[in-house]
């Protein structure tokens, strides 16, 4: 089979990364060709098979909101038309919308992956060329929409019209070999030795330094628990993108909070499962997700999880959970403990709190917000159930290992083939 991937590129975040996994997967056995939207970096991309054949769309001096649309669109017909490709898969909102524009009427199937629940992206962060509000129609015209997880597919079908019989779930994979690859290499990085002897508990996040990962919520709830005990760190894998880069504004807020010695931002890892390993409890504090692979890492990894209540969580932690409820305090799930989800409501700048008139008359300083809101709150809960219980700890050590199981590669990837071959 002849496949097209259309993505901006192959370095970034998870669904970056599941793309060139899949390709490279796909390209043992079928005739693989990526169409790149931005110019490549290879030096932070995620390796690609070279087996797998890249294109790049001409480059413009426009910003891709002016300039994209027409040019990128006439040159990706042109690649479809002439290479005679059978299916044309596209990741991530400008990729999908690139592939459902250039659609052809007949002879080639077109498949659009979503990643991420998109009316609360489009909430917390509105693209400016208004990409989350236009495939709210165009995706309708693709032959399938795959999506992350369940909680995906229905924000899908109930926000954006996606008829239920184009929708199918297909959730990311692990490969625990690669995982123990990564382990067994170790880690060789001075100043994160350094850090880990002087903190002989070790709380890991992993994620862009941006918004949508509330790493700013968790240095809040970390600094709480580093008061009560002294002895726990926390590192921060990651780094920004483009688009935002939340490291000066983090780094100012450990300062702020007094924990700056004890919070490491390590930066973008070539092996980051070589530095979780080192960890004793993951914490995913994002404010949305779609399926998080950093969980998947952590579990892989040997680490017991916490998370916010985002999307995908329900079915990897906590599957017997009713679908569309809530978690209004820490819930100890089958596989993990799930903390309440940031409010998108309040993710704006702090305001100084303005003294009422009644303050002002007597001279009193204005009432200060609580130290922790509920989700905070709810991190800081889950992360001193598993500091100070250790048989907790490794009860889901166990439990992740368990977990896994059901993402391997042979357990997901054939349910990618049936999709491209027309049979899901």
């Amino acid at each position: 089979m002849k496949i097209l991937f259309v993505i901006h590129a192959l370095s970034g975040g998870g669904a970056e990364h599941t793309a060139v996994r899949l390709m490279n997967r796909l390209s043992r056995s079928h005739d693989v060709t990526v169409c790149l939207i931005q110019k490549r970096r290879q030096d932070q991309e995620y390796p690609l098979s070279g087996s797998v054949k890249v294109i790049e769309l001409p480059q413009t001096e426009c910003h891709p909101t002016e300039g994209y649309i027409p040019q990128w669109r006439r040159e990706l017909k042109r690649i479809k038309r002439e290479g005679r490709y059978q299916v044309a898969v596209s990741f991530l909102e400008q990729g999908n919308y690139l592939n459902v524009s250039t659609r052809p009427l007949f002879g080639q199937r077109t498949i659009v992956s979503v990643r991420n629940l998109s009316s609360l992206k489009q909430r917390l962060k509105p693209s400016p060329d208004g990409l989350i509000e236009k495939k709210k129609w165009l995706d309708r015209f693709a032959d399938k929409v795959v999506c992350v997880s369940e909680d995906v597919a229905g924000d899908q079908r109930r926000n954006f019209g996606i008829p239920a019989r184009k929708l199918c779930v297909i959730r990311n994979w692990i490969d625990a070999d690669d995982v123990r690859r990564q382990v067994e290499e170790g880690v060789r990085d001075p100043e994160f030795e350094a850090f880990s002897a002087a903190h002989p508990f070790l709380v890991a996040n992993s994620g862009r330094l941006d918004i949508q990962k509330g790493q700013k919520h968790l240095l809040r709830a970390f600094a709480a628990l580093h008061r009560e005990h002294p002895e726990t760190g926390l590192m921060i894998l990651g780094t920004g993108n483009h688009t935002m880069d939340l490291r000066e504004e983090l780094t100012a807020e450990a300062d702020r909070l007094g924990i700056a010695d004890s919070v490491l931002f390590c930066g973008k890892k070539r092996m980051p499962c070589a530095y979780l390993a080192r960890a004793d409890v993951f914490v995913l504090s994002s404010l949305y997700e779609g399926f998080s692979n950093s969980l998947l890492e952590a579990m892989a990894a040997g680490l017991p999880v916490i998370s916010t209540d985002c999307a995908g969580t329900r079915e990897l932690l906590t599957p017997d959970r009713r679908a569309g409820t809530t978690v209004k305090e820490p819930l100890k799930g089958a596989y993990g403990i799930v903390t309440p989800l940031p409010d998108i409501r309040l993710e704006q700048p702090d305001v100084p709190a303005r003294p009422t008139a009644a303050e002002e008359e007597s001279g009193r300083k204005p009432a200060e917000k609580p130290a922790l809101d509920r989700a905070e709150a709810g991190l800081l809960s889950a992360m001193e159930m598993l500091c100070q219980d250790k048989e907790l700890r490794e009860h889901y050590r166990q439990a992740g290992a368990r977990r896994i199981l059901d993402f391997s590669p042979e357990r997901i990837f054939p349910e990618w083939e049936r999709v491209l071959a027309g049979k899901h």
